[in-house]
């Protein structure tokens, strides 16, 4: 089976990867907890506690968590 530009699959599929793309986009808050992390021990802390890494400065780490 081929998957032309003129297969009637190929509009499926594409409607479904929109909606895919959609469902991981959250609009509905921009408001996060902040935390930060120096250890090994702290990064266990925070992931364990629901937290997200995002970035690393200055040898600290960044987490963050919706409200």
């Amino acid at each position: 089976m081929s998957l032309g530009a003129n297969s009637p699959i190929l509009p499926q599929l594409r409607n479904v990867d929109i909606q895919r793309n959609n469902a991981l986009l959250d609009f509905e808050s921009d408001d996060y907890h902040v935390k930060t992390a120096k250890s090994l021990r702290e990064d266990e802390e925070l992931v364990s506690a629901g937290f997200e890494y995002v970035t690393e400065r200055e040898d600290v780490k960044i987490y963050r968590k919706r409200k």
